[in-house]
Order: structure tokens, then sequence, then C-alpha cells
């Protein structure tokens, strides 16, 4: 790479993400202690120290979870992941953007005074980010967008008329809104501080770790070598922070800027993230996970899609006009099929690209000449 890029490597948590993450996963996703057996099961994690470094990040979030003075119903309203989005309608009141946050009061007070104009088109961008309008056409009307030109962008996505709704008073009005989210966010922060000293051994590890990785690579690199992810370098640089809510996955929050990026690109990165991906790389045994592969690729609608990005890349969107399936479905497809290795995701603008990993599938139907023939 050209040039000294700023790179950021945090020791510890960004609280104020940490406990929305915590929530949109107690929200949306199994139990803590259920991702951690079926992640070992599946990818047949046998590292000590990893394991050890798993079963600390489930005993937090189960010490945070089972101390939480409200329900699960209570808290589903604003942390789960709405219809035919990977987000939840706190992303859309807290409008984090590309930052890291900063104090819990600096963050709610930053929304306090953002004027309505700001508001309107990060709002907005929010949608444009999550490929739910078109971005043709939404990079372009922004500077130009009016609420009424909002109301009719959420009238055009999957979501449910409440999730409408809740956006649109959210929008409107967030004071109320903000008062909930201070209870909740402060309340999760406090639990997570609880287990400081628990969380300082793993992220003294994690920076340990990533400082060592580094020196030799960048988290571009690292991502498109170990994950099949390919992303624009940003000439300004990136920060990495860590989280053991999400402690096996990556957060990515990336400019959409080409030429000239206001912000460095931040990556929310798993605890165990860089020592889990050569499992789940051809360090793990293709041939033990046949029958795996094989009910995947039986999925008519998976299927088609593979054979649709196999001579052209295409974003989420565009699949699923061709499919005649909402935006959530096409995200569950391509989320099976990269977890499986057998796509590979570009990022572009705003857009993500999906292609064939052809190498992968090759490898595959080899394995099954030797078997079958």
């Amino acid at each position: 790479m050209e040039g000294i890029m700023d790179i950021f490597i945090a020791s510890d948590l960004d609280y104020v993400r940490e406990s929305v993450f915590l929530l949109t996963h107690y929200c949306n996703d199994p139990l803590a202690a259920l991702d951690s057996e079926r992640l070992i099961k599946k990818y047949k994690f046998d590292d000590p120290v990893m394991l050890n470094q798993i079963d600390a990040c489930v005993k937090i979030n189960e010490y945070v979870i089972s101390h939480l003075p409200f329900s699960k119903e209570e808290l589903g309203l604003y942390f789960h992941r709405m219809k035919g989005f990977n987000e939840c309608p706190c992303d859309y009141l807290m409008l984090f953007g590309r930052k890291p946050a900063k104090s819990l009061k600096e963050e709610l007070q930053r929304v306090t005074d953002m004027s309505e104009e700001v508001r309107l088109k990060e709002f907005f961008m929010q949608l444009l980010y999550d490929n739910l309008v078109e971005s043709e056409a939404s990079v372009d009307q922004v500077e130009n967008l009016t609420g009424t030109g909002l109301m009719q962008a959420l009238q055009k996505t999957d979501m449910t008329d409440q999730e409408r709704l809740l956006l649109l008073q959210i929008f409107w009005d967030p004071q109320p809104h903000l008062k909930k989210m201070e209870a909740y966010l402060s309340e999760t922060i406090k639990l997570l501080k609880d287990c400081a000293d628990r969380i300082q051994v793993l992220t003294t590890s994690f920076h340990r770790q990533w400082t060592e990785i580094l020196k030799n690579t960048d988290i571009y690199t690292f991502l498109r070598d170990h994950a099949e992810v390919s992303l624009d370098c940003n000439s300004l640089g990136y920060c990495i922070y860590p989280t053991v809510s999400y402690f096996h996955s990556c957060v990515m929050v990336i400019s959409d800027e080409e030429t000239r990026p206001r912000s460095r690109d931040l990556f929310y990165v798993g605890i165990i993230t860089a020592d889990a991906l050569p499992y789940n790389e051809g360090d793990r045994e293709l041939k033990a996970d046949l029958t795996q592969y094989l009910k995947l690729l039986g999925d008519k609608s998976k299927l088609d899609i593979l054979t649709m990005i196999k001579e052209e890349r295409l974003y989420g969107a565009e699949l699923a006009r061709r499919m005649n399936l909402s935006n959530a479905t096409i995200s569950h497809h391509m989320s099976a099929l990269l977890d499986a290795g057998l796509v590979r995701l570009e990022k572009e603008n705003t857009r993500l690209y999906y292609s064939s990993n052809k190498e992968k599938l090759e490898e595959l139907l080899e394995i099954l000449k030797q078997q079958l023939l």
C-alpha cells in the first residue's frame, strides 16, 4: 500500500457501541452459550486459549443479560432487526456514523443537538448504507431530501407498518425515545463494567495479537485473504476495536467516499475472530463437511444465486429483484454462502457486491469426483 495510514488498535471496548451490540445480539440471535456450542461443533475449535476466550465472552454476556432490569419484549422494540434490514431502530435513533462512540452522555447530546436537516440527511444515508434505497438516485437526492421524500423512501422498504411508523416517530420527535435509550444503554454499560477485570484480560490479549498481525499486513489484506471480503483501502486509515458480544464476527463501518474519505474506517472485531478464521478456510477438511455443502446447494434459491453470480458480480438489491425475493431473504442466503466460503464480498461505493468463489467451488467438485467417480 502506498503512503502511511493512521492505524489505531484499541485496548478496551467502545462501551457505547458494545452495549448496542449486546442488546441487538440478545434480541435477535441465539443465547451466547448456545451460539458458542454451535460454533465449536461446526468449526471443531480445539485451541485451549480460544476456548477459554469463548467461555469468558459467554460469561460476560450471560451476566449482563441476567441482570438487565428490562424485559426482552421491551428491548425488542428498539433492538430487534427490522424486516428486510440488518439494522434495528436503535441505529436510526442514535445515527452513530463512522467514528467510535464517545461517552453515552456525549452521544445522546450529539443526537439532541442535531438539526432536522442534518438528521434527515443522516437518516436517509443510513437507509442507503443498508441498501434499502437505490444508490444511483439516492446519492444525488440527499442534499435536496424532504420529510416527504423520506416517507416515500420508507414506503419502498420491506419493513412492517409498525416498524415504519416507529422510524417516523424517531425522526420527527426523537427525545422520548432518547430517554428510553439512555436508560437501556447506561444500565448495560454499567453491567459490562462490572466485568471489567475479565474484559481487560480479553482486550489486552486482543491488542497484543492485532498489533502483531498488522506488523506484516493491513486489515484490508487480512479480510481479503482470510474472509473473502474485498474493501477499498481508506487513505486516512482505520480503527480496530474489540467486541465481546459478537466475539466471532466483524462489524465494519466503512467510508463510502472513494477518493476523499472524511474519516477513518472503523472495525469492531470479535475477540476470537483472528484465531477462528483459519477454521473457516482450507485449514478445515472440506471432505468432512461434504454433507453440509450438498445440503446448502440443495436449496434451489442458493443454487440459483450461485448460477447468477457465476459470470457477473451482483449486489443484494439486484439479486432480490431478479429472484423476486425480499432483501431480508437474499441477506439470509448470502450469509450462509459467505459462511461456507462459496461467494466473495466486495464493496464499491455504497454497494456490497457478491461474486462466485470459483476456487472453492472447484475444490468442492474435485472432492465430489473423488468420492463418487
